[in-house]
This record gives structure tokens, sequence and C-alpha cells, in this order.
């Protein structure tokens, strides 16, 4: 690559039929936009390009970046599979918070001082919390409440019957 400007566009990989970052000086920013719109059955190009521009910013990325970092960033985001606006948004910042977390421990690694090096464990050690709680919170959301409606109840002879909410499952 020359000292050109190229745009990036999202394909699908003939490999693992997930979006990937592609260099098509055909293709537009705005292009790119609406690719993910239509990948993740979003309504408003507007918000594909908000969360765009956030994870990019979050990821240090840019029209500059590497395009192999493009694609490890967009590959991450489509494997987790968000059904909707809801999970797109928590996704995203689920994959900051891990690279975050992964940059500092690098920091921690290669740092001399004690002190330094136990502040970026520190750091480290609050950003894996928080992505669990990011974790759990998805598998809540995405755990969506089963509902069983009883249309009729027949009873006989000294039979009894308990209606109310009752949980099943392991618990």
């Amino acid at each position: 690559m020359s000292g050109e400007s190229k745009e990036i566009s999202l394909v699908r990989s003939a490999q693992t039929g997930g979006l990937v970052a592609d260099l098509d000086g055909e293709m537009t920013q705005r292009d790119w936009e609406d690719r993910l719109v239509v990948q993740l059955n979003l309504r408003s190009p507007l918000m594909a390009k908000s969360l765009l521009r956030e994870m990019s910013k979050a990821f240090g990325l840019s029209r500059k970046s590497p395009v192999n970092e493009i694609n490890a960033a967009l590959h991450a985001l489509m494997m987790l599979e968000p059904k909707d606006l809801l999970e797109l948004q928590l996704m995203v910042q689920m994959l900051c918070v891990s690279r975050q977390s992964l940059e500092i421990m690098g920091l921690a690694a290669t740092s001399t001082i004690t002190e330094t090096r136990e502040l970026y464990l520190n750091l480290t050690a609050r950003l894996m919390r928080l992505y669990t709680k990011q974790l759990e919170s998805l598998g809540k959301y995405r755990q969506k409440p089963q509902i069983i409606r009883i249309e009729k109840v027949s009873m006989e002879g000294n039979s009894q019957a308990v209606f109310g909410s009752t949980s099943s499952g392991g618990q």
C-alpha cells in the first residue's frame, strides 16, 4: 500500500462466513456502515457509525491502522453474534474492556518498578471483574424468561393443584 488512502469495507469471509475488513478503493465509509447496519439488523446507520467510531477509538484504531487489526476487532465482535442493539452495545464495551485489561497486563509484565507493576495488576483485576459482570449481564439478557400458559385444569377426586409462580432448573 503506497501513500494512497483506501477506504475499508466489510465483506463476508469465504472461510468463516463472518464479516471481515477489506480494502477497496470503490467503497466509501458510508458503504461500510450500511453493511454493518444490514449485518446486525440495525435500524439506523447513525447508530452503526457511532458504534464503529466508539469501538475504533477504544481500540486505538484509525483508517491508517493495519487491516489485520481492524479484521481482528470486527471478527471478535461478529463472533459474539449480537442479536440486537443492546447486545451490540454491551459487546463493544466488553471487547474494549477485555482489550484494555490485556494491554495493561502487558505493561505490568514489562514494568521494573514494583509499585507501578502492582498498580497495573490492580487495574487489570478491576477490568477483569468488570468484564465478568458484563458477561453475566449478557447471559441474563439473552436468557429470555419462559412463559407457560395453562389453558385448562381438570381435577378428579382428592387431587390438589398448585397455582402461582414456580421456577425450575438447577435452583
